[in-house]
């Protein structure tokens, strides 16, 4: 009783989310993937779990590597430093420097882009043995149509943090419902023989639509959209160092997701199609709780350590490591044991067949349990963001690299597509396990050594 007494008092206190802007995220977050599960119900019932999906679906990897390891990174770096300028300095400050920082995302990206794209076209006819030689070409020629959105998304996730630092969670909350319409859209105005060719442009069409709305809204709240940087300044050095080792291990975790689609494109055709579609209701999912723990907490944790309260972190940490827990272990389990009647209620119309659900029904019966590892994992992330000890998510990065290999070598022979499901439980699980006992302690011998002696 006294714990759960301190823990009510921790979600009342001043620092903490008020119960308002809790209620606005989570709506944004589940509007967004409501719409997104729409546009997923529009792509099983016009292309099924097929040949055309797979090769979407390996040409839209390449992108979501570069998202996955420059988004995460960008919020994780550069929003203590933001917070700080605005503390330290003044807000005029703060959104000059996040105009400068702005340009130099912008400039990073284009030529990484225009890097990845022939590397991508050469990696993918060896990545994916399985497919076809009329499914491999489709899959490349759909790279140069994605892969600008990876630039796209760098500035769409650094404008939404920053918003969202401004306890501004409206816009960057509900924005993600463009691309899904889109999608739709686009699919269903599509020829029969070309719906991968416009699954692909009307993916890309509404990153940009999103930026749009999110620079719009960023510029209105007083943020300088771009800066020419006159000279390096010190914050860009402390937010190197800090989004040096996010990257890093977003580098080591865009593997997994590498290793995860070779091995399913290795498999029978189809095979690519059922992995996306037998973790798409937990991803779902813990997207959602992803969103609110993201938004919610770095701003929190990073305003309790900026001002000099690691014991407030700490406490803040356990509250919704509890909170994760209570929400996340039900939820999988129910997607767990009713893997298959779900998802055949979800998906089971159109081209999307009574096979195809029992096939990805195996996927989801293991991927479901990754959902409370994963949104703790997320949780420690954003906290050891905000007392800058991110060379952390190294050590979780290489170990989650590890395990997720060796999972899949050794159980994708004999379970086949199903066993990818497990290998995301097994990384997800080291994940979690190494980064919040790595924070907690940090953050105690931090505390020690702030006490008097």
């Amino acid at each position: 009783m006294k714990y759960f007494g301190r823990l009510a008092s921790t979600l009342t206190r001043p620092s903490s989310a008020s119960i308002a802007l809790t209620a606005l995220v989570a709506a944004g977050a589940l509007l967004g993937k409501v719409f997104g599960l729409g546009k997923e119900l529009a792509i099983a019932y016009q292309l099924g779990a097929g040949p055309e999906l797979d090769a979407f679906l390996f040409a839209y990897m390449f992108p979501t590597l570069f998202i996955t390891v420059v988004g995460g990174a960008i919020a994780a770096s550069i929003v203590p430093r933001f917070l700080q300028t605005e503390a330290q300095e003044s807000e005029a400050a703060a959104n000059r420097l996040a105009g400068e920082i702005a340009t130099l995302i912008t400039g990073t990206s284009a030529l990484l882009v225009m890097v990845s794209i022939p590397v991508a076209t050469v990696l993918l006819p060896m990545l994916a043995r399985g497919f076809s030689p009329e499914t491999r070409d489709l899959s490349v020629g759909l790279i140069p149509i994605l892969m600008p959105l990876a630039g796209l998304s760098a500035l769409s996730g650094m404008w939404s943090s920053l918003l969202n630092a401004r306890r501004k969670f409206g816009v960057a909350a509900f924005v993600p419902m463009v691309t899904p319409i889109v999608v739709v859209v686009a699919l269903f105005f599509s020829r029969p023989e070309s719906r991968a060719l416009a699954l692909a442009v009307g993916t890309m069409l509404g990153g940009a639509i999103e930026l749009g709305i999110l620079a719009h809204v960023s510029r209105a709240a007083g943020l300088d959209l771009f800066a020419w940087p006159r000279r390096w300044r010190p914050e860009f050095g402390q937010i190197l160092r800090q989004f040096a080792p996010a990257a890093g291990s977003s580098i080591l975790m865009s593997g997994t997701i590498l290793i995860d689609q070779s091995f399913a494109a290795s498999l029978p055709e189809g095979s690519v199609s059922s992995l996306s579609y037998g973790s798409k209701l937990a991803g779902v999912s813990a997207s959602v709780l992803v969103v609110i723990v993201s938004t919610l907490a770095l701003p929190v944790f990073s305003r309790i350590a900026a001002a000099g309260d690691l014991a407030g972190v700490r406490r803040a940490f356990v509250t919704a490591c509890v909170l994760v827990a209570l929400a996340t272990v039900p939820l999988a389990a129910i997607l767990s044991f009713g893997a298959a009647p779900i998802l055949a209620f979800v998906f089971e119309r159109g081209n999307f067949s009574a096979g195809d659900v029992q096939l990805a029904a195996t996927v989801q019966a293991l991927h479901a349990w990754h959902v409370p590892f994963y949104v703790l994992s997320i949780v420690a992330v954003r906290a050891l963001a905000a007392i800058s000890e991110n060379w952390l998510l190294l050590v979780g990065g290489v170990a989650n690299l590890v395990a997720d290999l060796l999972v899949n070598i050794l159980f994708v022979p004999t379970m086949g597509v199903a066993a990818i499901g497990m290998a995301t439980v097994a990384m997800y699980f080291v994940s979690a396990a190494i980064l919040c006992s790595g924070f907690l302690y940090r953050i105690s011998r931090r505390v020690r050594q702030q006490m008097p002696t």
